[in-house]
C-alpha cells in the first residue's frame, strides 16, 4: 500500500524573529566578606514591596574550603546549600531562577567557616 505525501514549504523572508528579552529588570550585586560565618553576606538588595528576589546567576570564589547556605534574611528560610573548594570559583545559572520563599526578604549567604569570599549575584524581583 503506497502512502501519498503532500509537500509544504516554509520560508523566512525577512531574517530571523527575535524576542524582546526577559520581561524583568535584571540587577547585579557584588559583595565580599572575610568572615561570612560571623555575619551573613547579603547578596541581593531588598526587593520591591510585595515581591520576592529571584537569583538568575551566581559567581562565587573563596580562599577556604567551606559550605555556603543561601537563605532569606528575615525569615531565615534555606534556599540552597553549596559545598565549595578553596580557590576554585564556580558559576551557577539557575534555569528557572532560584526563587526566594519569602516576600520582602533579601537573600544572604552564611558560611560554615571564616574565609575570604566574593560573590557576584545577578537577580530580579517578581
Amino acid at each position: 500500500m503506497a502512502v501519498t505525501m503532500t509537500e509544504t514549504h516554509y520560508q523566512v523572508t525577512k531574517g530571523f524573529s527575535r524576542d524582546a528579552g526577559p520581561y524583568w529588570t535584571a540587577t547585579q550585586k557584588y559583595a565580599t566578606s572575610a568572615n561570612a560565618s560571623a555575619t551573613a553576606l547579603e547578596i541581593t538588595n531588598a526587593p520591591t514591596t510585595g515581591t520576592v528576589a529571584v537569583i538568575d546567576d551566581l559567581l562565587i570564589s573563596t580562599d577556604t574550603d567551606l559550605t555556603l547556605t543561601l537563605r532569606t534574611t528575615t525569615a531565615v528560610t534555606t534556599l540552597a546549600k553549596l559545598y565549595l573548594a578553596s580557590k576554585l570559583p564556580i558559576q551557577i545559572t539557575f534555569r528557572n531562577g532560584l526563587r526566594s520563599a519569602d516576600t520582602n526578604n533579601k537573600i544572604e549567604i552564611l558560611a560554615s567557616a571564616a574565609g575570604n569570599i566574593a560573590v557576584t549575584c545577578s537577580y530580579h524581583c517578581e
